[in-house]
């Protein structure tokens, strides 16, 4: 049951911008600032819709000062229905654009990009989808940029998901693969790179499979790789190669989950394409990608007692399904190796610090160093 609040909108918007949030009142403060100054002129063509699942912080007091100066609908869940069902729920039953944007509380549309991609939709009406490059940064650059930048940043090349700037229509989803960007096997995992015809989305949702626990297959995971790729491989697509959002880093209460994501989601991704008619040529140079993604992750499931997932990975099926690359699996044992070395000398350092030091400076070591080793590995 969610209770909703809707600024009346007589025309049927061609975009709707859609927010899943929860207990994170001042990203999505900064985020509706960043939107409000951007959507002026355009509210009939832009809708913006905040799904809050039932947040225990000031975030219905966010949403009511954001709408004094930004037409939004706001849904509020009664209860906690979890991340993946929020994360649907937004365009399953609240969007009435005729096209969707999921973009994150923690995300920040570049100043001038909106109206861009509102003339792309209106040119190319056509088309079911249209994939938005993006680039990286830290949740704290995010914040600045837009409380002291307006929004406004130019990304550098090599900060941007693909390296291909330009823009086109390609006449297959799958053609996305071919472009040039730093690691092909995660190019769709955010979802601010993906906008999407509605209807398309809802005949292709399965709601049985999105009611799952956070993070226990690629659809609870990854839900918009599902959908999306069931519903767009061998279809016209359009690609827009100028970096348009910025995707946050920094911000994720899932961090922890990283490493067991990259195995073991990101393979079912590959496998997915692969099962749903991706040539075979893409799919080699989709598992190399994701065989290299995997280099630093593995050592981690095999070491760290303490990550989440871990026990969903076998090293043996993991090494007998990808046989046929046996460089990259070489490489892999020459890393695992140097991890379990390292990891005989460090773990008798941290139960020696653990006994020694008082326990709040022992955790706070912990944790600060926890946050280097993530930075390092994963961004």
């Amino acid at each position: 049951m969610t209770k909703s609040k809707i600024n009346h909108q007589p025309v049927r918007p061609l975009l709707s911008i859609c927010i899943p949030t929860r207990n994170r009142a001042e990203l999505l403060r900064l985020q509706l600032v960043s939107l409000g100054q951007q959507i002026r002129g355009l509210e009939n063509d832009i809708e913006i819709i905040v799904s809050d699942n039932a947040s225990d912080d000031n975030t219905p007091h966010v949403v009511e000062e954001a709408r004094r100066y930004i037409p939004i609908c706001y849904h509020r869940n009664d209860h906690d229905i979890g991340f993946v069902r929020n994360f649907c729920a937004v365009v399953d039953q609240y969007a009435r654009g005729e096209y969707c944007w999921i973009i994150g509380d923690d995300d920040m549309v570049i100043k001038g990009k909106i109206p861009k991609i509102v003339s792309v939709l209106h040119t190319n009406y056509d088309l079911d989808y249209v994939f938005v490059n993006h680039f990286l940064k830290s949740i704290e650059q995010r914040n600045r940029l837009i409380q002291a930048h307006d929004s406004v940043y130019q990304p550098t090349l090599d900060e941007c998901r693909c390296l291909d700037l330009s823009e086109r229509r390609l006449s297959r989803w799958e053609e996305l693969l071919d472009i040039p960007s730093h690691a092909p096997s995660i190019i769709f995992t955010g979802i601010v790179g993906h906008v999407f015809r509605r209807s398309t989305w809802v005949a292709n949702v399965d709601p049985t499979e999105v009611c799952g626990p956070l993070f226990t297959s690629l659809a609870t995971t990854f839900p918009h790789i599902k959908i999306l790729a069931t519903a767009m491989i061998g279809k016209p697509v359009y690609y827009l190669g100028d970096p348009c959002v910025l995707l946050a880093t920094g911000s994720q209460d899932w961090i922890d989950y990283l490493p067991a994501i990259k195995v073991i989601r990101i393979g079912e991704a590959v496998d997915l394409f692969e099962r749903l008619g991706v040539g075979a040529q893409r799919i080699r140079l989709l598992r190399f990608s994701y065989l290299q993604l995997c280099m630093p992750a593995i050592p981690l499931l095999l070491f760290d007692p303490q990550l989440p997932g871990r026990e969903l990975f076998s090293l043996r099926n993991f090494v007998w399904r990808h046989r046929l690359h046996p460089t990259v699996l070489l490489k892999l044992s020459i890393s695992i190796l140097r991890v379990a070395i390292l990891w005989k000398i460090l773990l008798p350092v941290k139960e020696s610090l653990s006994q020694r030091l008082p326990k709040t400076v022992y955790q706070s070591m912990y944790l600060l160093a926890k946050k280097v080793l993530r930075l390092l590995r994963f961004f």
